[in-house]
């Protein structure tokens, strides 16, 4: 029994990445949508490769339900800088080194 596909609108949010996707669909010579969908899967078969190999090296990291709440909190309300990562930014500043 063949399965019935699921169909997804999607919505720019700003007008910089659809026409990017345009232009870059148009170089390909490709529809808009051919050109997503090839992008999705592409971007999203390195994800899964990535994660996966992520998971063979290191292993799967189990927290216990009180580790995971106190993760979860400190992500959402994280701590003040103390004086040693002050300094420490202060250094990481001056080295100039540039973070991408």
């Amino acid at each position: 029994m063949a399965t019935a596909l699921k169909q997804t609108t999607i919505r720019f949010n700003d007008t910089y990445t659809r026409s990017i996707a345009e232009k870059a669909a148009a170089m390909q010579g490709q529809s808009l949508s051919a050109f997503i969908m090839s992008a999705i899967r592409e971007h999203g078969e390195k994800v899964i490769h990535e994660r996966t190999q992520a998971m063979k090296e290191f292993g799967e990291i189990v927290l216990s339900q009180r580790d995971y709440t106190a993760l979860m909190d400190s992500l959402e309300n994280p701590p003040k800088p103390n004086k040693t990562f002050r300094e420490a930014m202060k250094r990481y500043k001056k080295s100039e080194i540039e973070w991408k």
